[in-house]
């Protein structure tokens, strides 16, 4: 993406109604995104050569993100000739500033 690409026109969306007035563009669609964590599964499955795999998710913003990547990386595995075990742990990161 460009870095003066003006976003896609909101009229070619439908959006939770309390989020009319804030928005001025739709950046990246999230057919997009889903789109992308599929292909991220399939190049993981391509590069690790069907060993086993731990995913560790960072909490609390990595839930979706990493739920949606470990569906798209089961159904691949679903799907192939090999049984790929996979663990999922999480984590918890904290910051502290001090002053």
């Amino acid at each position: 993406i460009m870095d003066d690409w003006p976003g896609y026109d909101l009229n070619l969306f439908t959006y939770p109604q309390h989020y009319y007035g804030d928005l001025d563009y739709v950046l990246i669609p999230h057919g997009i995104v889903v789109d992308r964590i599929e292909r991220l599964a399939k190049d993981i499955m391509k590069d690790i050569g069907y060993c086993d795999i731990m995913v560790l998710c960072v909490l609390k913003g990595g839930y979706k993100f990493c739920a949606d990547l470990v569906e798209h990386l089961k159904n691949i595995s679903r799907n192939s000739d090999r049984f790929v075990s996979m663990k999922v742990d999480f984590i918890r990161l904290k910051s502290y500033r001090t002053s």
